[in-house]
């Protein structure tokens, strides 16, 4: 994280010449930051649960993603 941290920093110290596109790209490092946070806490979730919760079936795992990837395109 830290690379990303510097790099919106560097686009900060950019933003009186180069307005426009140091706000897009510390825009769009901002999201990137976010969601790579996210995935890390969802990550460290499912690490814990799997401590406690024995393994799901492959054929059950599949039925779950049809059924959720239905459900979001409706």
């Amino acid at each position: 994280m830290d690379e990303l941290d510097k790099l919106i920093n560097d686009f900060k110290d950019k933003k009186v010449s180069h307005p426009n596109l140091s706000t897009l790209w510390i825009d769009y490092l901002m999201l990137r930051k976010q969601n790579t946070n996210k995935l890390i806490t969802q990550g460290n979730t499912t690490l814990k649960l799997m401590e406690s919760v024995p393994d799901v079936d492959m054929k059950d795992m599949l039925l779950l993603i049809l059924f959720l990837k239905s459900q979001v395109s409706d």
